[in-house]
């Protein structure tokens, strides 16, 4: 019986409930469907020529000014190249501080005992050289080129924005709670570029932490407009890079109430097809 309705293109689902379910489904795929086709047309993003050196994986101190040329705001921050460089860069920002190894061969700096947060002015040399000896001895097989110092930020709501270029569908924009979170609860929401701000905003009120934004338990409410405009911001910079650009990946972006600013950012580039070509 299976067989005879499926040469009809009929199908038996089990019970009214799975059956409703179904169809509500494909009613909100089509009509998402529809309203991304209708803004499939050139969104006037202009192309960028694929950056110097946009090779492998970019850590953060690659990606600084890619972000900064997009108008995408972030934590002021100075290379320091070693421990006396740091405690004056820190006296400089004033408050406490924040010690990021800087490598291109390390990531994920963190695994390696490359960060130091919350970390006093007085002791950001301490902190320089500790941080130093940390990666040394968990990654002796790369070269450190000094570390990055940040302002510390405490507080506020941490989101995860990350494009990434899928062979089938183009850019995708991921949305969610970030930081440590991000892999804890998988509270995200995915759209297709080209996206509105009023496509980032119903995306984050799909999400199941939304009331953190709104001022959950006395907290300062986030600023959607402004988070919004920011996310497309980053959304515009990676539908400019084209092909050239397999990931953007900010996480996280710290939000509270007005302010909106990137905490960290990597960058996956393709191959160019020339390496590829050679290669063979």
């Amino acid at each position: 019986a299976h067989r005879v309705l499926g040469e009809r293109a009929l199908y038996v689902l089990d019970g009214i409930a799975l059956g409703t379910r179904a169809i509500g489904h494909g009613a909100r795929y089509q009509e998402r469907r529809d309203a991304w086709l209708a803004r499939t047309e050139p969104t006037g993003v202009p192309r960028r020529p694929r950056p110097a050196g946009a090779h492998g994986v970019w850590a953060e101190h690659r990606v600084r000014d890619l972000l900064t040329s997009a108008d995408v705001p972030q934590l002021p921050a100075r290379v320091a190249h070693s421990p006396k460089e740091a405690a004056e860069f820190a006296a400089d920002l004033g408050g406490r501080i924040v010690l990021k190894a800087v490598s291109d061969e390390l990531v994920h700096k963190s695994e390696a005992g490359g960060v130091r947060l919350d970390v006093d002015p007085a002791s950001a040399a301490a902190a320089y050289e500790s941080l130093a000896r940390d990666v040394a001895s968990s990654r002796p097989d790369i070269n450190m080129d000094g570390v990055l110092v940040t302002p510390y930020r405490p507080g506020g709501v941490e989101l995860l924005v990350g494009v990434v270029t899928d062979p089938a569908w183009g850019k995708v924009l991921s949305l969610g709670l970030g930081g440590v979170w991000v892999e804890i609860f998988d509270d995200v929401a995915t759209r297709l570029l080209p996206l509105t701000e009023a496509d980032v905003i119903g995306m984050l009120g799909s999400l199941r932490s939304a009331p953190l934004l709104h001022g959950a338990r006395g907290s300062t409410p986030v600023n959607l407009d402004a988070v919004s405009a920011v996310v497309v911001r980053i959304a515009r910079l990676a539908e400019s890079l084209g092909d050239a650009l397999h990931t953007l990946e900010i996480n996280p972006l710290r939000v509270e109430g007005d302010a909106v600013e990137v905490l960290d950012a990597l960058a996956v580039w393709h191959e160019e097809i020339e390496e590829r070509g050679a290669a063979r």
